[in-house]
């Protein structure tokens, strides 16, 4: 939602089923729900990158899928296993607490960061990226509130890097 310059943005912490076990309202019923808005929408307010430009990056890459998944040793939902040669992993799974995945406090999240060796300023253009886009979007606005700001997103993801054949792949923990 940032990306369409949209400041004032919240997630709902654990989802819909935590809203609901602490038995908050929720509307039910057919049809939307008639409303009016003077929002502006501003697409690309926030920065992605295409996959030309993760194939220029020197920097930082950050792969927020699960340690399995980056490594190469379990893959269900591409067409190939590993990452993108010289990424990092930093699950996102690791910025929430245990059972309803409520989200860690920010100085939980900067925790996790700094003992993957990551800090606000070397994050500064790094190059974030999931399997398609989800998971590294929840991440980026946990950093976000972490403090941590300054990334791209590469949105096509492993997804879209391990379509195309020719592109290198790399497994192992790294």
């Amino acid at each position: 939602v940032r990306w369409a310059g949209i400041q004032n943005v919240r997630i709902l912490d654990g989802g819909l089923s935590n809203w609901r076990a602490q038995a908050m309202p929720t509307l039910t019923g057919p049809g939307n729900l008639g409303m009016t808005s003077n929002l502006k929408v501003k697409p690309g307010s926030m920065p992605t990158v295409t996959i030309d430009e993760v194939k220029e990056h020197k920097g930082l890459l950050l792969d927020v899928r699960t340690r399995n998944r980056f490594a190469g040793r379990r893959e269900n939902l591409d067409l190939k296993a590993g990452h993108i040669p010289g990424a990092v992993n930093v699950p996102e799974r690791l910025f929430h607490n245990d059972g309803l995945r409520t989200w860690k406090s920010a100085g939980e999240i900067r925790e996790v960061l700094f003992d993957a060796g990551l800090t606000p300023d070397n994050v500064q253009g790094a190059i974030i990226y999931s399997g398609s886009g989800n998971h590294s979007a929840l991440a980026l606005a946990a950093m976000h509130d972490a403090g941590f700001t300054g990334l791209r997103h590469y949105v096509g993801g492993w997804s879209q890097w391990c379509g195309d054949p020719k592109n290198p792949v790399e497994r192992g923990d790294r």
